[in-house]
């Protein structure tokens, strides 16, 4: 019977809240904004490297895109240390990726 409800559940949680995730804290060394690739991506690298994420990337039509992107340049700007939070699983890789992993941003962390 708990075989059955815990096999139950997992089918019922999101693809997301399954996804593996790395965070990585340091400060925001670059951002680049592609204008028509992916209908405009942004990625983003920290001064630290995590063990995957050699960077991350926000998707343009995602419903946080605005508050995650103000709050990235809010950090870049004011030299802020960031903690971000990415889906280092293969199917949130950036298709833009030069060869190194860029996770798809899931939450952003700015410290005072």
């Amino acid at each position: 019977m708990k075989k059955a409800l815990i096999l139950t559940l997992l089918a019922l949680a999101s693809t997301q809240s399954l996804a593996a995730r790395e965070t990585t804290s340091g400060y925001i060394d670059r951002m680049v904004t592609y204008p028509d690739f992916g209908s405009g991506n942004t990625i983003v690298e920290l001064s630290n490297r995590g063990n995957t994420c050699y960077g991350y990337w926000i998707e343009t039509g995602s419903k946080g895109h605005d508050a995650a992107l103000s709050a990235l340049l809010g950090a870049f700007h004011s030299k802020r240390v960031v903690s971000i939070v990415g889906l280092d699983d293969s199917a949130n890789k950036w298709n833009g990726s030069p060869g190194t992993h860029y996770c798809k941003l899931y939450a952003v962390d700015v410290k005072r």
